[in-house]
């Protein structure tokens, strides 16, 4: 498992480090299993929290590549093993629904850059000018979308495959869909201002992708060299202390090599290795377990226990010798 969470993150428990040997309990499944945090589906309010909620942006590829056959056993794609891993770590409950704000981005490919709200011949599912996000951190009114794990585990249960299954047809313009991140990030912070108070709201996004990079019409790989989505990740690593960790699915060469770069720039040192359906899991199972250490306890959950200590202070507390002799007062 390659490096996740870095130090910043720290910074988040240090206001409960007080209570952090009390050893609150993180039941964090295996592969498979729930990962469970907070108490069941109750949703906590920030009130309830020791920090902000973090707000965390899954981005992910839409090419058609993805609709590779890669689960040889259970017959399920790039994107249906992809789209399963997701769900389980954001399912209500789960640490991240319950203690992060969500929000999704699928991205594919701009066939007409230099107009606007041009979307890809073929496709139904909404991807306009490259990419679409799909769940907001946010409302209209500026207000958060609190515990929205289900509405991200809906959404990706009713969407289609990338043009409904086929293998050609959506490229992998990553770079656009980290700079409709950035747009994104900069509009909450602008709708959010006391969100900048010490300390500022911490945002990280969770780049899934199968495939090497493309230009902004999808037909080029790695080229050309100003679409490189190095240049946003580093953008955001290096200006707002913005980390993006990247995923690497099914293990191909030039898509891990460029996922490496990536992930470099943006302060998270080399991509996640998703090799096999299971080490994806693991991969999004590890993300979750370096934010929970991260976080530190106790997290977001109301009706937090309250400990009493009772000190036996009779005077035989004072006793000597194992008990048989008293002692001075």
């Amino acid at each position: 498992m390659k490096r996740l969470l870095d130090s910043n993150w720290k910074r988040l428990g240090l206001q409960v480090g007080l209570l952090a040997g009390i050893g609150l309990a993180f039941a964090i499944g295996s592969q498979g299993d729930e990962v469970i945090a907070g108490g069941g589906n109750d949703c906590p309010s920030e009130g309830e929290c020791t920090f902000k909620k973090p707000n965390v942006m899954f981005i992910m590829d839409y090419s058609t590549s993805m609709n590779t056959l890669w689960d040889m056993e259970n017959n399920l794609t790039r994107w249906e093993v992809t789209v399963g891993a997701v769900q389980q770590v954001v399912q209500p409950g789960s640490f991240l629904s319950q203690n992060t704000h969500l929000a999704l981005m699928r991205y594919g490919h701009d066939p007409a850059p230099n107009c606007d709200g041009t979307t890809i011949a073929g496709d139904q599912s909404g991807i306009t000018d490259g990419q679409s996000l799909d769940i907001s951190w946010d409302d209209d009114q500026n207000t958060y979308f609190p515990c929205n794990g289900q509405a991200v585990v809906d959404f990706l249960e009713n969407v289609d495959a990338p043009m409904q299954g086929m293998q050609f047809g959506i490229g992998t313009w990553t770079k656009g869909a980290l700079d409709a991140v950035t747009a994104e990030i900069d509009q909450t912070k602008a709708d959010h201002p006391d969100d900048q108070a010490d300390p500022p709201r911490a945002y990280v996004n969770v780049l899934l992708t199968d495939g090497a990079w493309t230009g902004i019409d999808g037909t080029t790989t790695l080229s050309p060299a100003n679409q490189n989505p190095a240049i946003p990740a580093a953008d955001l690593f290096d200006n707002d202390n913005i980390q993006t960790f990247v995923v690497a699915v099914a293990g191909d060469p030039a898509a891990e090599m460029a996922a490496d770069e990536t992930a470099a720039a943006g302060g998270t040192t080399e991509a996640i290795d998703g090799d096999t359906p299971e080490l994806l899991a693991m991969a999004l199972q590890g993300f979750v377990t370096n934010i929970i250490d991260s976080v530190v306890a106790p997290e977001c959950i109301g009706g937090l226990p309250r400990v009493m200590i009772l000190l036996h202070a009779s005077s035989s507390m004072l006793n000597i010798n194992g008990g048989t002799m008293a002692g001075g007062m």
